[in-house]
């Protein structure tokens, strides 16, 4: 019998910095997870803003290249 393999949530360095912060500020945990949730949600749309912006480009060069 094999042991399930557990997959362990990754955080960005930012997100790990967002926690101390807030930690250190005092605030409830409540209050911090409420914060924290946003925080993730900006920054998982500021990169799929980005990739959507790479997919763009890179299909525009691909047309380039392609030509007449």
């Amino acid at each position: 019998m094999q042991a399930e393999k557990v997959i362990r949530a990754a955080y960005t360095q930012e997100y790990k910095l967002e926690v101390v912060r807030l930690d250190d500020g005092g605030q409830s945990c409540a209050a911090n997870k409420g914060q924290l949730a946003g925080a993730g949600a900006k920054l998982v749309r500021a990169k799929q803003r980005e990739l959507a912006r790479l997919g763009v480009e890179l299909e525009t060069q691909a047309i380039r290249h392609r030509g007449p």
